[in-house]
């Protein structure tokens, strides 16, 4: 199935997550992830490149929970599975296991437990 079939149907969530990684033998945790969940009894296939939006702080939201939008690459999510994507350039380093995700912001503060409230869709060229 489709993100956005699954989205629509209401299988999918995706929001900022805090991850692990090793900085000189000390553990470190930081907002650089993204869980996507499948409550699905099928597999979701992202198979173009999505971009996230951080939420708009006038949806209703706390003005701080915002965080930066993001380009998620490609993926499978299980039937009821998650996914963690992890911070491109941590991926491309080897800091943190993929898929990766991409940020398409030069700067914006990260928060996790922030949850996606809109999606677009970024196709390769």
């Amino acid at each position: 199935m489709s993100l956005w079939e699954a989205y629509s149907r209401g299988h999918i969530t995706i929001r900022q997550v805090d991850l692990t990684y090793q900085n000189g033998g000390q553990p470190v945790t930081a907002p650089l992830g993204f869980e996507v969940r499948n409550s699905g009894d099928v597999a979701v296939v992202i198979d173009e490149f999505v971009g996230l939006l951080s939420p708009n702080p006038r949806e209703n939201r706390d003005p701080s929970d915002t965080t930066q939008d993001g380009i998620l690459t490609h993926a499978t999510i299980p039937a009821n599975g998650v996914v963690n994507y992890g911070y491109g350039d941590f991926v491309a380093q080897g800091i943190l296991p993929g898929p990766a995700w991409w940020c398409s912001e030069r700067f914006q503060y990260v928060k996790s437990g922030v949850t996606r409230s809109r999606r677009s869709t970024w196709t390769a060229s």
